[in-house]
Order: C-alpha cells, then sequence, then structure tokens
C-alpha cells in the first residue's frame, strides 16, 4: 500500500492484518504504528519505487517470510485490538481531551 499520507491507509492495513494478508507499505506516521518492520511487515520510504518494488519481489519469492509476517501481523493486530485494550484507548482520549 504505497501512499505518501495517512489518509484511508490505516483502514486497509487493518483489515489486511486481521486477514493474515501480507504487507507492504511506505513507511509514514500514522500508517505504520501497528507494524513493525521485518517482523509484521516490510515498510519502504516514501515515493521510492525500487524500494517498494524490491519488498514486493522478496515476499513474491520468499513465500515462507510473507507467511510469517502475515501471522505476526494477525497476532500484533489482535494483540493490540482486543475489546477491552479498545476501551482503554478510547478512555485515555477522552481524558486527554479534556484536561486541554
Amino acid at each position: 500500500l504505497p501512499t505518501v499520507e495517512e489518509g484511508a491507509g490505516a483502514i486497509a492495513i487493518n483489515e489486511a492484518m486481521n486477514e493474515e494478508i501480507p504487507i507492504v507499505t511506505t513507511n509514514i506516521d500514522g500508517l505504520t504504528e501497528d507494524l513493525k518492520d521485518n517482523h509484521s511487515a516490510l515498510l519502504v520510504p516514501s515515493q521510492n519505487s525500487e524500494a517498494l518494488a524490491d519488498a514486493l519481489e522478496k515476499l513474491i519469492l520468499n513465500p515462507d517470510i510473507a507467511k510469517k509476517f502475515s501471522k505476526n501481523a494477525k497476532d500484533d493486530f489482535l494483540k493490540n485490538h482486543k475489546q477491552s485494550q479498545v476501551l482503554k484507548n478510547i478512555n485515555r482520549v477522552l481524558q486527554l481531551s479534556t484536561q486541554s
């Protein structure tokens, strides 16, 4: 998912993580918070088509690595998005917003 700004990319990444789809994306703020390079995804610099092509090629030529990253991403997604964790995060945001 190459992009130069966050936009709706975070939703697509969360869906890919949950469905165990291999992820290659640009390393930009807001998009990669839940991802770890060479663990759950391959992160490439924004606007670098050569790095993007190399990352895609790596996953295509190494299906075991793609599968491992996909499983790691799903595990991380489930750990970070459990209902109790989501509720804690919402509560924290609400508390911070009332402190301003």
